[in-house]
């Protein structure tokens, strides 16, 4: 995945496939990148919108983060196993603590 705007110099990041993992989308992205971008660009106060909800990392990163989350998706396959993965994310983060 690469991360570039035109004011500053592109920033290449890998994240390697979870082995025995499969996707739930076919654009699915790491987690990981969506904490990254978070992390650099977000506070607490912001509600983050995304408007191609797919397999859900955006809304369990944003869950982690602490930042209020809203996440459209059009095909409703895709919304239902975001929302079982959000659901599973969100369980065992509460079993962690």
């Amino acid at each position: 995945y690469a991360w570039s705007s035109i004011l500053d110099n592109a920033k290449l990041f890998k994240y390697p496939p979870q082995r025995g993992i499969h996707g739930i989308h076919p654009t699915q992205k790491p987690i990981a990148l969506y904490e990254w971008v978070l992390h650099r660009y977000a506070n607490a106060n912001m509600k983050i919108l995304d408007t191609h909800l797919g397999s859900g990392s955006s809304a369990i990163a944003a869950h982690y983060f602490g930042v209020d989350f809203v996440g459209c998706e059009l095909d409703k396959d895709y919304f239902e196993a975001a929302k079982a993965r959000f659901d599973m994310a969100t369980r065992q983060l509460a079993l962690s603590v």
